[in-house]
């Protein structure tokens, strides 16, 4: 079913397990924090200009519960590493302390996820798990 809210749509299944939320990540949402036991990013962080992630891993670490799963999807470039979007991403990238390094640990590199049908491009997979808060 949809919902319309001040901050955007949020699509629920009628089981009540699954929730989608439409809307902009950038905006503070005091509704939202502590809410998620886990959340899948697909190629939004690699898609940002590295000015503009700061601020997307905050939000997507306040709106996570402790100890949550973050599934992130990235592309891995074999040439033009620079360019994009897409950005080339790797756990290096994701683990920055301007990125999710401040409030996250990578668990797991799943490396390629699936074939794409762009030459030199890989989509790769990362499992973070949100730290405890102090």
């Amino acid at each position: 079913s949809e919902n319309q809210q001040k901050s955007g749509l949020v699509w629920k299944h009628k089981s009540g397990r699954a929730t989608l939320f439409e809307g902009d990540i950038l905006m503070k949402r005091p509704e939202l924090v502590n809410t998620f036991d886990a959340i899948y990013d697909k190629d939004s962080f690699g898609a940002l200009s590295l000015e503009m992630r700061p601020k997307f891993c905050e939000r997507l670490s306040e709106f996570h519960k402790d100890g949550g799963t973050l599934y992130i999807e990235v592309k891995n470039k074999e040439t033009g590493r620079e360019f994009g979007p897409p950005y080339h991403v790797e756990k290096e990238c994701l683990m920055d302390p301007t990125a999710f390094g401040t409030w996250f640990e990578h668990k797991a590199s799943l490396g390629e996820v699936y074939p794409l049908k762009m030459p030199g491009m890989k989509q790769t997979g990362h499992i973070l798990r949100r730290a405890l808060r102090r």
